[in-house]
């Protein structure tokens, strides 16, 4: 179809939807987008190993406090919530939960 628009939509990763565009005339260019909703990803550092999962497979929802979402970490890991007690809850800019140990130095 010569002078259509043809939009590539690729990777729901870090929250970015990253769209091409090719083949438009721009003196007559409408946009139509359907809004999707974001998920955002729960980044787990458990005892040497790491997972990514979305918030939705684990059961977490934007408001929920660091107790709450330990809980579901724990449940997810199959563990005992008190083994995610020094973990820390680590709130990305994009939406993005990072769960990890908590980190010492010196």
């Amino acid at each position: 179809m010569e002078g259509a628009a043809v939009w590539t939509a690729t990777g729901l990763e870090d929250q970015r939807i990253v769209l091409t565009l090719s083949g438009f005339d721009s003196s007559s260019f409408r946009c139509f987008i359907d809004k999707q909703e974001v998920i955002a990803m729960v980044h787990i550092r458990f005892e040497g190993r790491s997972l990514d999962i979305t918030e939705t497979q684990l059961g977490i929802t934007t408001g929920m406090n660091d107790v709450a979402v330990k809980e579901q970490v724990s449940r997810h890991l199959d563990v005992n919530t008190n083994r995610l007690s020094a973990y820390v809850v680590d709130r990305r800019p994009s939406g993005d939960l990072i769960i990890r140990p908590e980190a010492v130095y010196g």
